[in-house]
């Protein structure tokens, strides 16, 4: 049996990880696959990463990740990568996963600033719809996004649940390793191919990628292609609307969600 673990702890968002796990569980083939916590002590302790299949960082806020995990723990998830690990990032998991990120820049919300696993080489820019609220659901939106199914190319049409997600803006081949006046001198992962796009933005910036570290892959969406509609409180006036425009995309959205699984490794119901 292999395990796929979800962090569990500071900056994790528990409905967010009840509905990743439900998905999980779902989706991957059954028999092969545990879907299970781990806490920070237990991340940098590392006994994890020998029986792993996949790591997953949730929904929530990267900064308690940040204080939770320290350098140690991110060690260890970026060792766990760069020898032949998976990691599955979204939202919050995808901006702790990139070099650098910024969030609601210049405005209430603002946090900049380097970040540890720098699996992509490039910006974790957000929210890509805004406004975002720590206390609602006001942000929450159901944006266009094109998908690259696995093993591609073939391109789906689909709307993906959205709230405070990034896009991703990768660096120039041609600049150095250091960026936006970090010292840090830790390897960044390979951006290796775009698997969605928002396409109802300017110039569809990227939604959902793939990268390459060392041996390892990490999948980064700044959507939530694990939640569907029924996942949704049709009582709250924010996510009611959502909610509906979402049901005619759940079936195609468990075709990108097991796609975006295959692409690390694992193996999906067919």
């Amino acid at each position: 049996m292999a395990y796929v673990y979800l962090y569990s702890g500071p900056g994790a968002d528990e409905g967010n990880s009840e509905i990743l796990v439900r998905s999980l569980q779902k989706s991957l083939k059954p028999g092969v696959y545990t879907v299970c916590g781990l806490t920070a002590d237990e991340i940098i302790k590392g006994a994890w990463t020998s029986i792993a299949a996949a790591f997953v960082m949730p929904g929530g806020f990267d900064k308690g990740f940040i204080r939770a995990l320290g350098d140690p723990g991110a060690t260890a998830i970026r060792d766990y990568v760069w020898n032949g690990g998976s990691y599955l990032g979204v939202g919050a998991g995808a901006y702790y996963a990139c070099d650098y990120i910024e969030f609601d820049k210049d405005g209430p919300l603002e946090v900049a600033g380097d970040r540890p696993l720098k699996f992509f080489p490039g910006k974790g820019i957000g929210p890509a719809y805004g406004p975002y609220s720590y206390d609602d659901e006001r942000g929450a939106r159901a944006p266009p996004v094109d998908f690259f199914q696995y093993p591609g190319p073939r391109s789906t049409s689909t709307k993906i649940y959205f709230n405070g997600g990034n896009l991703f803006e990768p660096y120039s081949k041609e600049s150095s390793t250091m960026k936006n006046g970090s010292t840090s001198e830790v390897t960044m992962g390979t951006y290796e191919k775009p698997l969605g796009v928002y396409s109802g933005l300017p110039e569809q910036p990227l939604a959902v990628v793939k990268c390459t570290a060392g041996t390892g892959v990490a999948v980064l969406s700044g959507v939530q292609m694990e939640v569907r509609s029924s996942d949704l409180d049709g009582n709250n006036h924010y996510l009611k609307p959502i909610k509906q425009e979402l049901q005619s995309y759940d079936v195609t959205n468990n075709i990108v969600w097991s796609s975006a699984l295959q692409e690390l490794g694992l193996q999906v119901v067919v």
